[in-house]
């Protein structure tokens, strides 16, 4: 008697079992539907047939310019209409090496949005401000490039610098943009830190934060900057004394 409820209590945990496994099976289809037609929507909507998608060459890792490719990319998705929801997973099969590397890393959701995916991008071969405006500092012409070729490209890094700074391109946007690269370029490297952590938006606000930085630590403003000049040292109290002239003795 008790192994026929053994039996039975068996079976019917077997049937909920069972059950149970067949709504997940279900469950998992309607997801996978879901997720079929959502792409089929994307590619209707973007016109693209993926079987068609016109190849583009692959980012090149330690030849191209990760900055200049995307932007070859972008013209080339709006002049083939794509809907943007499909540029991340078109540009993805383009990539190689560390740039493949930065998209496999990346959370999935944020996989799909291509603005996530070109700023990883950037920042992985340092395309930020920072690196634009190390790029326009350190510029010198090339081999075979003629000063006019020159001009152009250093004008490029320095409107990608203005881009990356969000800056608006007038007078005033410009004056504080360089205003606040002067300001850190006089600060030692603990100020310099400090202030670009916190991403002040104005010379205001990086006046405001150094300031701050300052009055917490009570010291002078001269010990947080870089006083190295070539010439204007101050001698010290040995060398003072020993350039006094001397004076006469007494006969």
């Amino acid at each position: 008697m008790i192994d026929v409820l053994k039996e039975k209590e068996k079976k019917e945990e077997w049937e909920v079992e069972k059950v149970r496994l067949e709504h997940e099976l279900e469950l998992k289809r309607l997801d996978n539907t879901r997720l079929f037609e959502t792409e089929k929507h994307r590619e209707e909507k973007g016109n693209v047939n993926p079987s068609k998608v016109p190849k583009l060459p692959p980012f090149e890792e330690g030849t191209d310019d990760m900055d200049a490719y995307l932007r070859r990319y972008e013209r080339y998705a709006i002049s083939q209409k794509w809907d943007k929801s499909i540029w991340a997973t078109h540009l993805s099969a383009l990539l190689k090496g560390n740039a493949l590397n930065v998209y496999a890393l990346m959370p999935s959701d944020q996989a799909l949005d291509y603005d996530a995916l070109k700023t990883c991008l950037l920042k992985r071969y340092n395309m930020t401000e920072d690196g634009f405006k190390q790029k326009f500092r350190s510029c010198r012409p090339e081999f075979g490039e003629t000063f006019q070729q020159f001009s152009v490209r250093l004008g490029s890094y320095f409107s990608r610098w203005i881009d990356m700074s969000n800056v608006l391109k007038t007078f005033d946007g410009l004056y504080d943009l360089m205003l606040r690269d002067q300001f850190l370029h006089i600060c030692n490297n603990e100020v310099m830190l400090f202030l670009k952590e916190r991403v002040p938006k104005s010379i205001d606000d990086m006046t405001r934060y150094a300031d701050q930085f300052k009055e917490a630590r009570r010291v002078n403003i001269v010990s947080l900057t870089n006083q190295t000049q070539k010439g204007k040292s101050q001698p010290s109290p040995k060398t003072q004394q020993c350039t006094e002239p001397r004076t006469a003795k007494a006969k």
